[in-house]
């Protein structure tokens, strides 16, 4: 029952997974970016959110007061929604200043730019916080279950929870509404979409802000179970990448069970570290996700975004040569 315990206990970071994971995915569909800088937005969110429960406004322009006083703490909705309103409008202005030039560039170019990005915010971060780690109060109603004689807290499920339903509400809006038809033909063929009406920068910009906000989301809901420090999240970008790789960076209900289960898996095997003397004390948790890529690289070979945004240049130039 032990390993039940273990394994419970690692639903709350494999709903941070999944939660970026799904970022991820939305991203890529609608710009064929991998945005390597999600976890970075997820931790400049839970720090907004953090720095507005204590009534002050983290600003992130250098030469300015780091935090401006606000005058009173503002509660959970409030600070929540402030804070996720700014990642969605960062998210829109990374797209707008930063991706909306690169889209004819290759997608190894776009890449480097968002790991440029990620550093970026990252030491943003860093210069205006410095040390500071704000304690972030608990959102979710607090309880314990005993599994196996072990105390697992459910606030961790009550995550898992909103993130599969953040899950389940992308995944009806992108197969349901004219939003999601619109992405999934601008993924397709951007020329086409143009062609039959939509507007593929309008799209990418919806998505963008779809994704960033989701990122945020997950930033501030991880916060009480973590501790923020400036490179903290960045840690989270490697099991989520294995996820939506396990999803093909296109299945949104895949890859959010990638991720709860990349997470279960990792906590397990703290446990089998107690069990075994033989396995290494360090390092083995994190290389979960590590072989799991491998193994399904080499079992199913997946198309890598890359491959995707080839195939999607073939079909685009078979259609021209059709028409023409």
């Amino acid at each position: 029952m032990d390993h039940f315990a273990y394994l419970a206990m690692g639903i709350g970071n494999g709903a941070v997974y999944a939660a970026l994971g799904l970022a991820l995915v939305m991203t890529f569909k609608s710009s064929g970016v991998v945005n390597f800088a999600t976890g970075a937005i997820a931790l400049y969110t839970a720090y907004t959110y953090a720095y507005l429960r204590q009534g002050k406004l983290l600003n992130p322009i250098p030469g300015f007061d780091a935090k401006i006083d606000l005058g009173a703490n503002l509660s959970i909705v409030p600070a929540m929604a402030i804070s996720v309103v700014i990642a969605t409008l960062l998210g829109v202005g990374l797209y707008l200043v930063v991706f909306r030039p690169m889209r004819t560039a290759p997608a190894l170019a776009k890449a480097v730019a968002a790991i440029g990005v990620m550093l970026v915010l990252q030491a943003l971060i860093s210069l205006r916080v410095k040390d500071d780690s704000p304690a972030v109060r608990y959102i979710f109603p607090q309880g314990s279950l005993t599994i196996g004689g072990q105390r697992v807290t459910t606030d961790h499920f009550w995550l898992a929870a909103v993130v599969i339903g953040l899950a389940v509400c992308a995944a009806l809006v992108l197969r349901y509404t004219r939003f999601g038809i619109a992405t999934e033909a601008a993924a397709e063929s951007e020329k086409g979409a143009l062609v039959t009406g939509l507007s593929p920068n309008r799209i990418a910009v919806a998505n963008w802000a779809l994704s960033s906000a989701t990122a945020g989301l997950a930033g501030i809901l991880i916060a009480p179970i973590t501790t923020l420090s400036p490179f903290a999240y960045s840690l989270f970008l490697v099991p989520a990448l294995a996820a939506a790789l396990v999803g093909n960076f296109t299945g949104i209900g895949v890859t959010v069970g990638a991720g709860l289960a990349i997470g279960m898996l990792m906590s397990e095997v703290t446990k089998l570290q107690d069990v075994f003397a033989w396995l290494p004390r360090y390092g083995l948790g994190e290389a979960v996700p590590l072989v799991l890529i491998l193994g399904f690289l080499l079992i199913r070979r997946p198309k890598l975004p890359l491959e995707v945004l080839e195939a999607r240049i073939d079909r685009v130039s078979v259609h021209h040569a059709a028409t023409a």
